[in-house]
């Protein structure tokens, strides 16, 4: 008895590869650029002089947070859809198996 196995594959082009190559830069980008931020300022919040400089350091460290990861959203989903859509042809392989 023989069976039949399909194969789908996506075979990307050059625009394709560059647009994920792009896609994983920015997001190992933005991951670094997040985590040298809360780096930055946890070491500021340490030498806080007053109880309102410590809250005002808070705020603006969440503020920033909420910056960076709305520009992180947006980028994202601009490339992620671009590399959705740059992924490929649909080439399907069927073999016979015995």
């Amino acid at each position: 008895m023989s069976r039949i196995i399909t194969t789908e594959v996506r075979k990307r082009g050059l625009f394709g590869k560059l647009v994920l190559l792009l896609f994983i830069d920015f997001n190992l980008f933005m991951g670094a650029w997040t985590s040298m931020f809360w780096a930055a300022a946890t070491t500021q919040v340490g030498h806080a002089r007053s109880a309102a400089h410590s809250a005002g350091m808070a705020i603006g460290t969440a503020v920033g947070t909420s910056i960076i990861t709305i520009i992180w959203f947006l980028g994202a989903a601009i490339l992620g859809s671009l590399a959705l859509a740059t992924r490929g042809k649909k080439i399907t392989t069927t073999q016979t198996v015995d």
